[in-house]
């Protein structure tokens, strides 16, 4: 089976731009975690801010090369997991395998600070990290089911991230969401808000 190159960006208009010449494909992942928000008043005239977000990052090589079809069916399966029961879970199901001695989860992604998301492979024994930035933006192709909080939100948004720092890792996709979106305004909502989210991660060096 041939190993895919590139992802599949033709289900949003406009589409993010394609990787750049001379990369190469290094991981196809699943990711699943939070998207962290802050609501400064609960009134309708105040939207969410976005702090950052946390997500275990899994290996899903296997499933873009010989099961690509598939892989885009899972993140809204994986949003509706327990993040208590994630890695069991995924074992469960072989959304990730376990290969040279390696966990499940391959990576990990957080913030460094508001506005720097960090990707981290050195917890699985790989060298590649980086400190990215976003570079383009487009809306999810389709409305989520998710609701938070009783109001329903979308699909966060697929982005094209370039490291600014880093090893290894050059370009980062954010494709195929699922969840993610706080409520359009903080009416009603708490100080802090917490969105479960999936989405895929392709990662170039």
């Amino acid at each position: 089976m041939t190993t895919p190159v590139a992802p599949s960006l033709d289900q949003t208009k406009p589409q993010l731009p394609p990787p750049s010449t001379g990369l190469h494909l290094k991981y196809v992942t699943l990711g699943r975690g939070k998207q962290n928000y802050t609501c400064s008043s609960s009134d309708a005239s105040t939207a969410p801010v976005a702090i950052g977000a946390v997500a275990t990052l899994f290996d899903a090589s296997w499933i873009a090369s010989s099961l690509p079809k598939l892989l885009d069916q899972v993140p809204p399966l994986l949003e509706q997991i327990s993040l208590d029961n994630l890695t069991s879970a995924v074992r469960a199901v072989g959304i990730s395998r376990e290969t040279h001695g390696r966990d499940v989860a391959i990576g990990k992604h957080y913030f460094i600070d508001p506005t720097t998301p960090f990707f981290d492979f050195r917890i699985s024994g790989l060298d590649d990290w980086a400190a990215a930035e976003k570079n383009a933006s487009v809306n999810a192709p389709a409305p989520s089911s998710t609701v938070v909080n009783d109001v329903p939100t979308p699909d966060v948004a697929w982005l094209q991230l370039v490291a600014k720092d880093g090893v290894g890792i050059k370009e980062v996709y954010r494709i195929v969401t699922a969840g993610g979106s706080p409520p359009a305004t903080c009416e009603g909502q708490a100080s802090s808000l917490e969105v479960q989210y999936a989405a895929q991660y392709w990662f170039y060096g």
